[in-house]
């Protein structure tokens, strides 16, 4: 078996877990959820190895080590209803995750490539986006006032980088990553707003469908960069 139809086999892999762990969170089915979110990230990390281990780029480990944060965050989250901690631990760990996204945008991206540039007001608006959920958020977040302000930043600067590779990638990589980060902040927000907030209803679902979305939207968009062909 080649390392392309190895990747593709990981890549349905992939799909069908995260069915998977969307039925167990719509039927909350938790023993089905204890086995499958766990695999979800090694499996979706696999697969871009596969598929990119050739070109040994570092933007490769950038994205590797993102995964491996997020799966820590899932971990931790597994656990989140038990102790406060373990939510503060996955924050923690979903939070370097972004950090290294926000390196491997600012690293994937070519200097040969010399497109429009967007108008300032498109960084503007995710800008405002986190600013305005903060404020809603913060009549609930008690003494989480400081850890959650600094996550919304992070995620502020990783749709900004996002968008910052405008015209300076391939079309595909861009939209694939951006739209990637963008379902991210939405799965993030979501989480927030029903912790902190107000109860949305099937928030696990939604948090789950646009999670797992934007992972491998985001894992696709770096590879078609890597990998302009594919």
């Amino acid at each position: 078996m080649d390392e392309r139809e190895l990747g593709r086999h990981l890549e349905r892999a992939y799909f069908l877990v995260a069915i998977l762990e969307v039925i167990a969170q719509l039927f909350d089915k938790q023993d089905l959820h204890s086995v499958v979110k766990p695999i979800l990230m090694p499996i979706l990390g696999s697969f871009f190895y596969v598929v990119t281990r050739r070109i040994n780029d570092p933007i490769t480990k950038l994205i590797l080590l993102a995964l491996t944060f997020s799966w820590l965050g899932d971990i931790f989250l597994m656990f989140q209803n038990d102790q406060e901690l373990y939510f503060i631990l996955g924050l923690i760990a979903f939070l370097i995750a972004h950090i290294f996204y926000i390196i491997s945008y600012k690293k994937a991206v070519s200097s040969t490539l010399y497109g429009l540039k967007l108008s300032w007001l498109w960084y503007l608006i995710p800008v405002i986006f986190g600013i305005s959920l903060y404020i809603y958020l913060y009549p609930g977040l008690e003494g989480m006032y400081l850890p959650v302000g600094l996550y919304a930043l992070i995620l502020i600067a990783m749709i900004i980088l996002a968008i910052a590779r405008f015209g300076k990638t391939k079309v595909e990589s861009f939209q694939f990553v951006l739209i990637g980060a963008i379902s991210f902040v939405l799965s993030d927000s979501i989480l927030a707003i029903n912790k902190f907030q107000i109860s949305v209803p099937y928030a696990g679902v939604i948090i789950m469908v646009t999670y797992l979305l934007a992972q491998w939207l985001i894992i696709k968009g770096i590879q078609k960069h890597l990998m302009p062909d594919k």
